[in-house]
Parts: structure tokens; sequence; C-alpha cells
């Protein structure tokens, strides 16, 4: 106890800091962060030390501990919602796999004859026409286009009409 401060409150709180790092850098899906909450809980309620408590005023103490102990709850409320959308993110479907292409506009940036280049999603891939024979279909460098279908790296793709 140094100036009416419990040094056991102090390090249960900078324990729940420790553990808020923890749960950052490990995959423990919110152990961590349950464990710095009651930490940080019970170092705010032992922050005044024992001699102390009779020489603050009594009304000065219950509002210290409610305040603080609604901080703690508010703090673990904000960290289990920022741990749900984590688990929620890890855990969701990639958005880009090879039937996400399909139906995806684009541009052409060089000409495809059969095969050529084009821009679709802000990204360069390889593509390659799928009605490359008739001359109506022909791509040429700036026209829209449109994927139907991806093979590996290439998109296949035809123009838009």
């Amino acid at each position: 106890s140094y100036i009416g401060i419990n040094a056991a409150g102090i390090l249960l709180i900078v324990l729940a800091f420790v553990f808020i790092v923890v749960e950052a850098h490990t995959p423990t899906f919110g152990f961590w962060t349950a464990a710095a909450v009651i930490s940080f809980i019970f170092g705010i309620v032992l922050i005044p030390a024992a001699n102390s408590i009779y020489e603050m005023p009594t009304d000065w103490f219950v509002s210290f501990r409610v305040t603080s102990i609604i901080a703690a709850v508010a703090i673990g409320i904000f960290f289990a919602y920022a741990l749900a959308a984590v688990i929620k993110a890890r855990m969701a479907k990639p958005r880009m796999g090879d039937e996400d292409f399909i139906g995806i506009e684009g541009v052409a940036i060089t000409d495809i004859a059969p095969k050529g280049q084009v821009k679709v999603r802000g990204m360069i891939w390889e593509a390659e026409a799928v009605d490359a024979g008739r001359e109506a279909d022909v791509i040429r460098e700036g026209d829209d286009i449109v994927v139907v279908a991806k093979e590996r790296m290439t998109l296949r793709v035809k123009k838009r009409k």
C-alpha cells in the first residue's frame, strides 16, 4: 500500500492489459479476454488500500467502485463484440473463389484474339475469348467484357453486349 493505493490492484490491471495483448496474438477465441476483464474488475475493486477506505468519503468510495465496474463491463462488452467479429471473419467463406468471378464485368487492356489481358476488379488477368471465331465477337482493347469462366489463372471472357 502506497499513498492509499493497493499494489495488487495496480498489478491486476497491468495483468489485464497483458492478457489483452496475448489474446490479440493467439487464437484462443476469448479465453484471455475473459481473463483480462476479470483481472481488470478485481484490480479496480482492489485499488483503494484497506487503510485508505476509512480516510475517503463513503460516497466517493461507492461511486468509484460503481463507475469502475461499469467501465470494466463496457470494456468487456467491446472486446466480446470485437472478438465475435474476428471469429466471424475467420470462419467466413472466401469471397473470391473461381465461381465468384462468373458474371463480373471488366475491360480488355489488350486485343483478345484469342488471348490477351483484361482488368477485372482492379487486377490484370490473362484472358481467353470464348467466341474468338466470329468477327462480331472480336474483343478489342478498351472493350467491356464479361467473365464466363475461370480456369486456373486465366479468365474466359466474352464481349459485353
